[in-house]
């Protein structure tokens, strides 16, 4: 009977996809160890189909381990079940990145969406809405890049990511763009953000699709990346269940 009414509360439930699918020609950041993906199919036998695909731990929407900035952090193949199940939050920063494609979430801007809708739990995933995720079908747009060839796209800035783990107990940071870094304000200062988070062992998922579907608070996040042994990183399935 508990899973006959389980089973009727989940379906009750809206549920919204955040993931992207993985596909030719879609975006990804530029770099060593950095391919485009590829994938092929043929008929191997009649009436029997197979493929094969090739793509880098850090592409579309993926979860990076704390291996990816710490030497002896776990890797995607070590993360835990309770960790792959949390509450949520959203903060919109989209007005501000349309305004400032380099903007970064602020202290300042916690403070204030926790005035509005209180404090943030302990546990909880945060996700940052920049908007970003109307340029995935344009990969040029998505990854903006300058005459220099520098990527400008919002992420958090290291005091607010800071803020989140240390003072309110936020174990994963997500947004929908290339990384929570970004090139122009937190990269140059050796990646803060990545740092601070998996210093504190904790996950970012990047490229993370529809948080413009989400409410600001009071849903579940599930997070499913492919366990792979050895991995700074992998592809991962996200899933928000909104009561």
């Amino acid at each position: 009977m508990k899973s006959e009414m389980l089973f009727q509360h989940l379906q009750a439930a809206r549920r919204v996809d955040l993931t992207y699918p993985f596909a030719v020609g879609m975006p990804y950041w530029p770099g060593r160890l950095q391919e485009p993906f590829k994938h092929i199919s043929e008929e191997v036998r009649p009436r029997v189909w197979g493929g094969c695909f090739t793509l880098a731990e850090h592409m579309g929407t993926h979860v990076d381990a704390p291996r990816h900035f710490v030497a002896d952090g776990r890797t995607t193949g070590e993360l835990r079940l309770d960790e792959m199940i949390l509450p949520g939050v959203v903060i919109d920063i989209s007005e501000k990145a349309d305004r400032d494609p380099d903007y970064s979430l602020s202290v300042d801007d916690v403070i204030r969406w926790e005035r509005e809708h209180g404090q943030i739990p302990t546990g909880a995933i945060v996700l940052l809405h920049s908007g970003w995720g109307r340029r995935w079908n344009d990969g040029e747009a998505y990854l903006n890049r300058d005459a220099e060839g520098v990527l400008h796209f919002p992420g958090y800035s290291g005091e607010a990511a800071r803020f989140l783990v240390e003072e309110r107990g936020v174990t994963s940071l997500g947004l929908d763009t290339l990384s929570a870094d970004n090139m122009v304000r937190t990269l140059a200062e050796d990646s803060p953000v990545h740092r601070v988070v998996h210093e504190s062992d904790g996950l970012i998922i990047e490229n993370l699709a529809r948080l413009e579907r989400l409410p600001v608070k009071d849903f579940i996040v599930i997070v499913a990346p492919v366990p792979i042994q050895g991995g700074t990183g992998a592809p991962a399935r996200v899933l928000a269940i909104v009561p």
